[in-house]
């Protein structure tokens, strides 16, 4: 299906989990001791059905029970914080699709405060398109990218977005299994690719166990082969993941927010001027341990030093 060149859609579905907790009813069941009257008395005295005698709790019982309340005290203010959340979701999509962007923009913002979820940052992005504003839009999709890197939706508007920009920057070439393995690490989230390498060594063990306790000839070998395989696939695997957490962990890229920004040979105003960059433009941080400068690289190998005021990190 061809795409028109502008973002085209914008899922107003809520992807956040709903929490639809009724308020639970605790009925007064009072299992205690009953009086009853023997049948021929002349005054009335109380005697203990031998049922009732099991109505104290034991041990696990009260240990179960001091559990459940636990668990309740814990649940309630998870399911209030998701409804908070849930509310301003809705009232965030309401905006975006008034067309009230900077509405949209301010209740997006205080959402990404409360949750890290990849549909709010795309619809931030969106709402950032809308007005204009190409390098916050480009900051929200590439961190939604983070997110959820094998989206359509966000890899095509943060395309969209980045051939807004004015700066042409023509990357470096990079060795093939450097970009091979950059390319691996990018096809999955990092819960996904938590799901592969636990598939991948259940698989392996599978494999490994027909080696062991087959009877036939040709299922030992194909298990045994198969194992070999699937251990190297997992290895594969957990290198990918690894790399990706680094990247979610590391945040040593930035996107230059300022309109127009000059990159100095030093980290100081002094400096020689080595370049201009201009808002959207992506940098890779070298060096941050000063606190207002950075040392930076861009996509063609150049080296510089910018503001810290002028980028915000990914």
């Amino acid at each position: 299906m061809n795409r028109m060149p502008h973002i085209m859609y914008t899922d107003f579905t809520t992807h956040t989990a709903s929490s639809t907790s009724s308020p639970v009813e605790r009925r007064s069941t009072h299992r205690g001791l009953q009086a009853v009257a023997p049948w021929s008395s002349g005054c009335r005295t109380v005697v203990f059905r031998p049922s009732q005698r099991a109505a104290f709790l034991t041990f696990p019982q009260c240990v179960l029970r001091s559990l459940a309340i636990l668990l309740i005290y814990i649940a309630l203010p998870l399911s209030a914080s998701a409804i908070d959340i849930d509310s301003l979701k809705v009232a965030a999509d309401s905006a975006y699709a008034q067309e009230k962007y900077e509405d949209a923009v301010k209740i997006y913002s205080e959402l990404t405060e409360q949750t890290e979820n990849a549909d709010v940052y795309y619809n931030l992005g969106c709402a950032y398109y809308r007005m204009d504003d190409m390098a916050h839009a480009i900051l929200w999709f590439e961190r939604a990218a983070m997110l959820n890197p094998s989206d359509k939706d966000i890899n095509f508007n943060l395309e969209l977005a980045r051939s807004k920009t004015i700066d042409r920057i023509t990357p470096r070439h990079e060795m093939f299994f450097g970009s091979l393995f950059n390319w691996l690490s990018q096809l999955f989230s990092l819960s996904q690719w938590a799901f592969v390498c636990i598939a991948l060594f259940v698989l392996s063990l599978v494999g490994l166990g027909l080696f062991f306790f087959s009877g036939r000839y040709l299922l030992r070998k194909g298990g045994f082969y198969a194992a070999v395989v699937l251990f190297m696939l997992t290895i594969v695997a957990n290198l990918c993941a690894n790399h990706r957490r680094n990247s979610l962990l590391s945040h040593d890229s930035a996107i230059v927010v300022a309109s127009s920004v000059t990159v100095k040979s030093t980290p100081s105003q002094s400096g020689n001027d080595l370049f201009v960059l201009h808002e959207g433009t992506r940098v890779e941080i070298r060096d941050a341990s000063m606190k207002d400068w950075c040392e930076v690289q861009i996509a063609d190998g150049k080296v510089g030093w910018l503001e810290r005021s002028a980028m915000e990190e990914i």
